[in-house]
């Protein structure tokens, strides 16, 4: 029987003490861990593009491409360059896509045109024309085109694979840049 209240604090005191022991006991002691164990790394992965402006064709004529000059002309083809620096530690390297948005070309009469491209890659490392398979061994830097000479609308127009570094820390994936030069070509009629 408890008499006092001294008596009274220690027996809340001590059955506090119980409850609280038996609570972390039970919760440490009925842990479990289901499924294979998770790891977190931390690596480098340095990606940066630069594109400054884009392309637009307005009050275009179309031209023949093969003409000497034509394609160094500003007011009859439109050129963009996008410039891509990249590498990383992680171990499935880094993939990259460059794609077209807003690309179409339409007549008076409500007609789409195709949209003739030249594009011409520079330090992005090697083609591949079986990129998709290829990246899979990690241990090169591969690119594909995905579109042809023209579109129509907005598409992919290529994919690049950086692979991983071989020295953790050490700078060796891209350095290179893309020239995309955007005409109407008067021998493509749709």
């Amino acid at each position: 029987m408890i008499k006092s209240k001294n008596q009274m604090f220690l027996v809340i005191a001590l059955f506090t003490l119980v409850l609280i022991v038996g609570g972390v006991t039970y919760s440490f002691f009925n842990y479990t861990r289901t499924g294979a164990a998770n790891t977190l790394k931390v690596g480098r992965i340095s990606f940066i593009s630069r594109q400054n402006e884009t392309i637009n064709l307005t009050n275009l004529f179309p031209i023949d491409p093969t003409e000497t000059g034509i394609m160094d002309d500003a007011t009859k083809v439109g050129t963009l360059e996008i410039e891509i620096e990249g590498d990383t530690d992680y171990s499935e390297g880094v993939e990259y896509l460059i794609s077209t948005v807003n690309s179409q070309v339409t007549t008076g009469a409500g007609k789409t045109v195709p949209i003739s491209l030249d594009v011409t890659v520079t330090d992005l490392g090697t083609p591949s024309d079986s990129y998709f398979t290829a990246r899979n061994s990690k241990n090169a830097t591969i690119y594909k085109r995905l579109s042809g000479n023209s579109i129509v609308g907005d598409q992919q127009l290529l994919v690049g694979y950086i692979k991983p570094n071989t020295q953790s820390g050490t700078v060796e994936g891209i350095s290179g840049s893309i020239t995309i030069k955007a005409y109407i070509d008067k021998n493509n009629r749709r």
